[in-house]
This record gives C-alpha cells, sequence and structure tokens, in this order.
C-alpha cells in the first residue's frame, strides 16, 4: 500500500471519529475548505486528507440525489451518457 493510500484510509478514520463526536457529518464547503487551509499550513496534521475524504463524501451524496431526482422526474433514458472526462 503506497504512503497516499495509508494517508487517506487515517483521513476516513479520522472524519468517521469527527462525525460521530456530534452525530453529524459536516459536508460543507466552508468545512471543506477549512479542513484543506489547515492541511496546507500544518501538514503534519493530515488534515488536507480530511478535506479529500469529505469531498469525496459530498460527490457521494450529490450524485445519490441527482440520480434519484432523474429517477423521480422519469428523465432517465435508459441510455448511458457520454463520458465528457468527468
Amino acid at each position: 500500500m503506497s504512503a497516499f493510500d495509508n494517508e487517506m484510509g487515517r483521513a476516513r478514520r479520522r472524519v468517521a471519529d469527527f462525525d460521530k463526536a456530534d452525530g453529524f457529518a459536516d459536508r460543507s464547503l466552508h468545512t471543506v475548505r477549512c479542513a484543506l487551509e489547515a492541511g496546507l499550513r500544518h501538514p503534519e496534521t493530515g488534515a488536507q486528507f480530511d478535506a479529500l475524504i469529505m469531498l469525496e463524501d459530498l460527490h457521494r451524496c450529490i450524485r445519490a440525489e441527482v440520480q434519484h431526482e432523474i429517477a423521480r422526474l422519469g428523465l432517465h433514458t435508459g441510455r448511458k451518457a457520454a463520458n465528457n472526462g468527468n
């Protein structure tokens, strides 16, 4: 396992611990930005990796909500969208 993967694993555990502290998974862009800034100022904290984990979570949540809305509105065509690099 690479050093990057190790850092990401530690970040997943830290972020999960933060979520348990108050029972709320805060994924606001402000929180992500603060974590990224803290990690850039103090790289030894690993907070920059925490920000990446939060962004991944935010992406998954938004994607799930969009897919739910597409299905709810009956907009799903059954065709796979063209991959435009996203």
